[in-house]
């Protein structure tokens, strides 16, 4: 699956431009449906590789959906005929997935009780596309190398998406312009001021720092030398790309991850491990420091980082409660979905003011983005979500005593750390970053599952005795 994708990659590298051709993309999409007629999990595994680089036939696409959406709708016609006539599609729920559910069910309702509707149609429908993405992929995944399978295909994909950010940094050129058919060239890497990369959506720092801490992860747990190495660079590429990105809130949440699996292999293992963890990160984060310095091609990377930003947000912030407090029946189920992307009204325009009055492209920050669109309701069980299954994968590894499991474990704690810090800051949607945030979501319950069923394998036998 990685070699199709890199074909639209390597093509796109050497003549970076706001007009690249959509036949690679196209036959990246083609190639990854004969790979799935061999293997039914690839249709899980294409769906990071489809949604985060088919955005290269936008410019000159021939027809008016990307790969991804095709894909996404074709998988859909194959549920429903699966459902209901061959019935081998089974969607399990497991243990956590009532907050999914009453996440789905305040959804309902916003939706219904949003002022336009009828505007928030696209809305409704990235949601079933993510609902039939949560599905295929409980249902094809079955047992933990299908989870590290995924884990390794989301590296891969993170690490194609890399190649083409430095490309376009270095050549100048704004890929979140490209989806907008822009002409106009910002040269980041060469003589402008302020540089910085940009991806096909603006909140893909999910995907970079989840597979960055997924490399992490997997490069504590492994013996394999050349998975070492490999584990290694991945980790350097991806942390540089949320630097080159200027990803602060991407950065700040993946060293709090990091240091939040130091902190819990040194309970169960001892400091001596945690010595061997911190020279390895620090070890990690000479090459990323050379490099941003590199790219940069000056030595003012506090310039960079600047924090005002962050004064906006707060007056975003304020404005967006003002008009929750203005509007008491909207704070219990919001204004509908995405409403505070896609509405332009005076809510809208009310809650996206910033410190001089001007208005901000949108609600920074996924927990007020769903106070407005979704209501109170739906961040109270989004975050018992989120910190349930912390707790969950938390005592899972404490508990275990198999050495090959504890990369899953604290994949999934350090990812969930990485997610609840970025979502202070950075939206998550419906897009199709969120696709891939909604799968691993799916994964909790797979998980836990699993270890559930060893542990219930493991005590019989010594009840019998």
């Amino acid at each position: 699956m990685s070699l199709v994708w890199l074909i639209p990659v390597l093509v796109f590298i050497p003549d970076a431009t706001y007009s690249p051709s959509a036949l690679p993309t196209w036959l990246a999409s083609f190639f990854s449906t004969m790979i799935i007629l061999l293997d039914k999990r690839a249709l899980i595994m294409v769906v990071p590789f489809i949604a985060l680089i088919s955005p290269l036939s936008f410019p000159n696409n021939f027809i008016n959906f990307l790969p991804s959406e095709i894909y996404v709708a074709l998988l859909a016609i194959l549920g429903v005929l699966f459902f209901f006539y061959n019935k081998t599609l089974k969607v399990n729920l497991y243990k956590g997935d009532g907050y999914l559910l009453f996440l789905l069910i305040i959804f309902l309702v916003s939706s219904l009780m949003s002022f336009e509707i009828d505007s928030l149609i696209k809305s409704v429908f990235n949601m079933i596309i993510i609902l039939v993405i949560f599905c295929f992929t409980r249902s094809l995944l079955k047992n933990k190398d299908d989870l590290r399978l995924f884990f390794d295909s989301l590296i891969v994909t993170s690490l194609l998406c890399s190649l083409l950010v430095y490309s376009a940094l270095l050549t100048g050129i704004s890929l979140n312009s490209l989806l907008s058919l822009s002409t106009e060239n910002v040269n980041y890497a060469t003589d402008a001021i302020w540089w910085r990369a940009t991806f096909f959506y603006t909140n893909a720092g999910y995907i970079f720092g989840i597979s960055a801490l997924i490399a992490f992860c997997k490069l504590l747990s492994t013996d394999n030398l050349r998975n070492r190495v490999i584990y290694f660079l991945s980790f350097v590429i991806l942390t540089s790309t949320l630097v080159v990105m200027v990803e602060k809130t991407g950065l700040a949440a993946l060293f709090i991850s990091i240091f939040i699996i130091f902190f819990i292999f040194t309970l169960k293992k001892g400091t001596l491990f945690f010595l061997y963890v911190l020279f390895s990160f620090l070890l990690l984060l000479s090459p990323i420091i050379f490099f941003s310095l590199v790219i940069s091609q000056d030595f003012d990377l506090f310039s960079r980082f600047q924090i005002a930003g962050f004064t906006e947000r707060l007056c975003v912030f304020d404005s967006t409660t003002q008009v929750l407090l203005q509007n008491p029946s909207k704070l219990l189920f919001g204004f509908g979905p995405d409403a505070s992307i896609t509405l332009v009204n005076e809510y809208t325009s009310a809650a996206k003011t910033n410190c001089v009055g001007s208005q901000e492209g949108a609600i920074d920050g996924a927990y007020f983005t769903y106070l407005f669109d979704y209501g109170f309701f739906f961040v109270i069980t989004f975050l018992m979500l989120m910190i349930g299954n912390f707790f969950r994968f938390s005592l899972l590894l404490f508990n275990s005593n198999e050495r090959k499991d504890h990369d899953i474990y604290a994949i999934f704690i350090s990812v969930i750390a990485y997610i609840s810090l970025a979502a202070l800051t950075d939206v998550i949607g419906l897009s199709k970053v969120a696709w891939i945030i909604f799968q691993i979501f799916s994964l909790f319950g797979i998980a836990i599952n699993l270890s559930n069923s060893e542990k219930k394998l493991i005590t019989k036998p010594e009840l019998n005795k």
